[in-house]
């Protein structure tokens, strides 16, 4: 027979895995996935449940595009304020009058 030996850190991680003791002092395991963590509250704010499906590509893509646009408007209300801000200085007004559609006859 052959003696064979597991360094301490591997034996209680697997004994952990089945159930077994804490993994260490001061460690506590989360309850959603196999980690053991010192504080539990901070990791349970990032932790995901196991099962969980990952956020989806279009759910990425709207979050960036929604982003994108928040600051396309950011920068087009400072645009306006230097503009606004550059007119009032030579004392001048911007006025902008809207499109006017006519209908006329094609003969």
């Amino acid at each position: 027979m052959s003696e064979f030996t597991a360094p301490a850190e591997d034996a209680q991680r697997s004994t952990y895995a089945l159930g077994g003791p804490d993994p260490g002092p001061g460690l506590v395991p989360c309850p959603r996935c196999t980690e053991a963590v010192v504080d539990l509250d901070e990791h349970l704010a990032h932790c995901k449940e196991p099962d969980t499906e990952p956020e989806s590509l279009a759910d990425r893509l709207a979050a960036a595009h929604a982003l994108i646009e928040e600051n396309r408007q950011d920068r087009m209300k400072a645009c306006l304020a230097d503009i606004e801000a550059v007119l009032a200085r030579h004392g001048m007004a911007l006025h902008i009058e809207p499109a006017r559609l006519t209908l006329v006859p094609k003969d």
